[in-house]
């Protein structure tokens, strides 16, 4: 599913408390920039490093900021409009109406998240059909996520798959867990592996996120597949996300993706490719060499 929505929000929400930020840094490249770096994080992850960045600068905490109104007016503007766009209610509509102090960010992005991704999300392209062709081929899957809920149920619905994925089809690491076990934590994994009652080493993800790709290692997932086609990522970025993908860098082992596509249609061919791989008694470092894909997957890829 598309969460790029929430991605925007998260960042309109945080661009008043970054450190030196003006009015002239809030370029389009920027936003980009720090949604690709920030996808798969909790918010609560980015507030937590946000807030130790302020304190190293000796700045006012963030809900001290809040509670004096002391934000950049002129950033507070240009992030008061991009709200509009996603009909959220402004920080000065919030100021006046007493929530702007009394609610924290936190909380605030949580309820914003959910409005937003209830008419804004969409299926990543071609995901329904091949949901659809997973099942042909008899193959369970499920979502295991770092995101709470309700968000994810508010996507699964607004996205029409509440057929492919019921409540006990989705796993969350902030909403099942107390404490919230955040990714690159296995816990969702683990979780989402014995609901199918599977090994995880028997079972392949689906990663767009270092911390995701970090999660599943952790969890001993048998395969990982990275997958660059979202639209938070630019065409001309796919080839660096996926080697920050197979890098390894959040998981304990340095485990990164096996390989990664660009084409959810592609998925098809590796499912078919581990399936035989377990079945066979093998296990990774797999032998998938470009010369078995070429010719077979529609997009690129990176092995």
């Amino acid at each position: 599913m598309e969460q790029y929505p929430a991605m925007e929000v998260a960042y309109w929400e945080l661009v008043p408390y970054m450190p030196g930020l003006e009015k002239e840094d809030l370029t389009v490249a920027n936003k980009k920039d720090f949604i690709f770096r920030s996808a798969g994080k909790a918010f609560e992850l980015m507030v937590k490093e946000l807030e130790l960045e302020r304190q190293q600068l000796g700045m006012y905490a963030i809900d001290t900021v809040r509670k004096l109104q002391s934000e950049d007016e002129e950033v507070l503007a240009i992030a008061n409009r991009a709200r509009q766009r996603f009909g959220l209610k402004t920080f000065t509509e919030l100021r006046e109406g007493g929530l702007h102090e009394s609610v924290s960010l936190i909380e605030l992005q949580k309820e914003d998240a959910v409005e937003a991704l209830a008419t804004l999300a969409a299926p990543c392209k071609h995901v329904p059909d091949m949901l659809d062709t997973l099942q042909a081929l008899g193959v369970p899957f499920s979502i295991a996520t770092t995101l709470g809920k309700p968000r994810v149920p508010v996507c699964v619905k607004a996205c029409g798959m509440e057929d492919y994925f019921p409540p006990d089809r989705i796993h969350s690491g902030e909403s099942d867990f107390d404490p919230p076990q955040f990714k690159p934590d296995p816990a969702v994994y683990l979780k989402a592996a014995m609901a199918e009652d599977a090994l995880p080493k028997n079972c392949l993800a689906v990663e767009d996120s270092l911390s995701g790709v970090g999660s599943a290692a952790n969890a001993g997932v048998g395969m990982i597949v990275g997958y660059v086609g979202g639209t938070h990522i630019a065409t001309a970025e796919e080839e660096q996300q996926a080697h920050v993908l197979m890098s390894g860098d959040k998981s304990n082992t340095k485990q990164g993706a096996d390989v990664v596509i660009s084409d959810m249609r592609d998925l098809k061919y590796l499912v078919q490719f581990f399936r035989r791989e377990r079945k066979e008694g093998r296990e990774r470092p797999y032998n998938i060499a470009n010369r078995m894909l070429q010719g077979r997957l529609r997009g690129k890829f990176w092995v």
